[in-house]
């Protein structure tokens, strides 16, 4: 039984040492997102297509899509954009590091309708796969 122990051990670090081995970061670029948090075609140094980022706040959920797979936190999961875990249908996971930058502008108004510009930049980031 000893032996078999020992044997299964090896087997579980040598899974984790390809598993890490396989680890890719992919850094993003900043880019112009919509006033609700939707970040289209992030550019990155990896190329690969990041069709969008959605960080959407009100529901405490991040979703981003990576060559037309998506990736989701769930609903009311997420408190931080640091090293959170993305999860696809299949269970394969990611680890998404964001940062945003939020510019308001003084509401304009005319009649009954008031518009308070918003500007929301994704600054920078990684994706951990």
């Amino acid at each position: 039984m000893k032996k078999l122990l020992l044997t299964l051990s090896h087997f579980l670090c040598l899974c984790l040492g390809v598993a890490q081995a396989q680890a890719e970061t992919i850094t993003l670029s900043p880019e112009q997102c919509t006033a609700t948090n939707i970040c289209f075609n992030v550019p990155n140094d990896a190329g690969v297509t990041i069709d969008y980022i959605s960080n959407a706040t009100q529901y405490q959920r991040l979703l981003v899509s990576i060559n037309g797979d998506i990736y989701d936190s769930g609903l009311w999961t997420v408190t931080s954009l640091q090293d959170m875990p993305l999860y696809d249908p299949n269970g394969a996971v990611i680890y998404v590091t964001l940062t945003f930058s939020v510019t308001t502008k003084p509401c304009i108004r005319s009649g009954r309708v008031t518009v308070c510009p918003r500007l929301v930049t994704l600054t920078g980031g990684t994706i951990q796969r």
